[in-house]
């Protein structure tokens, strides 16, 4: 056992050392495969979930102070998210020095801008810097991308004529607060999200809205809101991930060949010497297997570390990943390019070690 352990770490020093070039192209496919997937396999679980669930927006028609609290009263509701109309010119009371006031309206011109609250666990929002939990204190936000300069510290700001700590920035567009700020500042709901449980019928979508309408009256107006990916655009980016991952996987198998005719006079040594077939194909495989560890592991920080500046400008939904979703993602990935490199390993060693000496050496 410590005799294979020297010989695998001896391969992999040999494999990164004696031709950096090779290696270097190994470690961005495996590098590319690992990114490639992560990317498909968050943005399809998040399309997954979005399609999976009837999102309706109620619409504040003549907007009207109203009791949101009514709204948590409504059947099969997942998750519901309240936006209350942001004036834009309040913004430009606030400190040119430190936020980009007018590159962030001019970015805005022919939108609005909304502040956001959910009665719900606020991990629903993805943040890019500070902690939703900070936002338990009174009248603090989390602002949107943009706003803040670079390099420039959390401060105060005034919107709406209201003063906010700043305790945050989110990925989002949206001002974030807490409902019980949005409460205590009598914010108007402009317009409210409502996420149903995922899988429900016709006739249950149709019972919760006839409840919205029973409970709110004349002034709101409920639509159900189509999905914000349209399916084609969502299936063509998916089917571009998968091609560049497959690109990948074969680029790969290319330079396990080379790979392996390198090494084909040394493991037929080993062979010859009395080393099993068995033996050989595991030392071949566990080197392999350390090296797409490593590689995957420095491909799912450099994900962690850049997502908020890559990343969530190319999902195609905004959402977040978990510590669980690089762990599967990962898992997935090396799991499947070892079952291949194992399959291709054992169709070279069909042939005897003399013949793969003469074949490769000769």
């Amino acid at each position: 056992m410590i005799k294979n352990v020297y010989i695998i770490f001896s391969k992999l020093k040999s494999i990164a050392c004696e031709n950096v070039f090779m290696f270097s192209i190994f470690f961005i496919g495996i590098f590319t495969c690992n990114i490639m997937f992560t990317y498909f396999y968050g943005n399809i679980m998040a399309a997954y979930e979005k399609d999976s669930s009837a999102v309706y927006d109620i619409y504040n028609t003549n907007n009207v102070m109203s009791d949101i609290n009514k709204i948590s009263e409504l059947p099969y509701t997942d998750r519901i998210f309240y936006n209350s109309l942001v004036d834009k010119e309040s913004l430009k009371d606030n400190n040119a020095d430190i936020y980009n006031i007018d590159e962030f309206l001019s970015s805005y011109k022919n939108s609005k801008i909304y502040f956001l609250t959910t009665k719900n666990d606020m991990n629903d929002i993805v943040i890019k810097s500070g902690k939703s939990s900070s936002l338990e204190e009174e009248n603090t936000v989390i602002l949107p991308r943009g706003l803040l300069k670079t390099g420039k510290d959390f401060s105060n700001i005034k919107i709406n004529g209201i003063t906010f700590k700043v305790v945050g920035i989110t990925a989002s567009t949206e001002f974030i607060v807490s409902n019980d700020t949005f409460i205590k500042n009598n914010m108007i709901p402009t317009y409210i999200s409502v996420f149903n449980i995922p899988g429900l019928s016709e006739k249950q979508k149709n019972e919760f809205v006839n409840k919205t309408q029973e409970i709110l009256d004349d002034t709101f107006t409920i639509s159900e809101n189509p999905s914000p990916a349209g399916s084609s655009e969502i299936i063509s980016i998916l089917i571009i991930s998968v091609i560049v991952y497959l690109l990948s996987v074969v680029s790969l198998l290319y330079i396990m060949k080379y790979l392996f005719e390198q090494s084909a006079y040394e493991l037929s040594i080993y062979e010859i010497t009395g080393a099993t077939k068995g033996n050989v194909i595991f030392i071949l495989s566990s080197v392999q297997f350390v090296i797409l560890l490593i590689i995957g592991i420095i491909a799912q920080i450099f994900h962690y570390v850049f997502y908020d500046a890559i990343f969530t400008e190319i999902n195609i939904y905004l959402f977040s990943y978990s510590f669980a979703d690089y762990f599967w993602s990962s898992l997935i990935t090396v799991s499947s390019l070892m079952l291949l490199i194992i399959l291709y390993i054992n169709i070279k060693m069909k042939n005897t070690a003399i013949i793969n000496s003469r074949k490769f050496v000769s």
